[in-house]
């Protein structure tokens, strides 16, 4: 158990400092969007919910959330990103939700990449 335990904060470490060099030397390339959200549409509907942006980005980065994860990343999507429908469809188009993750994704990318070590 100790073994498992220092190993999984080995992992979280290294996780911890990778985020804090990303921060630093700003890797970070919003063009991650465009394939993170290939295929994003679901139902092919022509929009992307919040939700099926989550989903592309657990598929991406092969992370699991948990629920108050989810829910918290759904709101932000869902207040943030009602701005970026520029058509007032009330839902965002593959083009606006890329648009607005290119524009406000970089944090929540940052985060994936830390959970996908963690």
């Amino acid at each position: 158990m100790e073994n498992c335990l220092s190993q999984r904060g080995a992992s979280i470490w290294e996780a911890a400092k990778e985020w804090a060099a990303e921060k630093t030397s700003r890797t970070y390339d919003a063009n991650v969007w465009d394939t993170i959200l290939t295929g994003a549409d679901a139902n092919t509907d022509g929009q992307i919910t919040s939700q099926e942006a989550i989903d592309a980005m657990k598929a991406h980065f092969t992370i699991q959330l948990s629920a108050d994860q989810e829910a918290e990343l759904l709101a932000e999507l869902n207040t943030i990103g009602a701005d970026y429908d520029t058509d007032s469809s009330g839902g965002l188009s593959v083009a606006e939700m890329t648009t607005f993750l290119k524009a406000y994704g970089e944090e929540i990318w940052r985060q994936c990449k830390f959970l996908q070590r963690g």
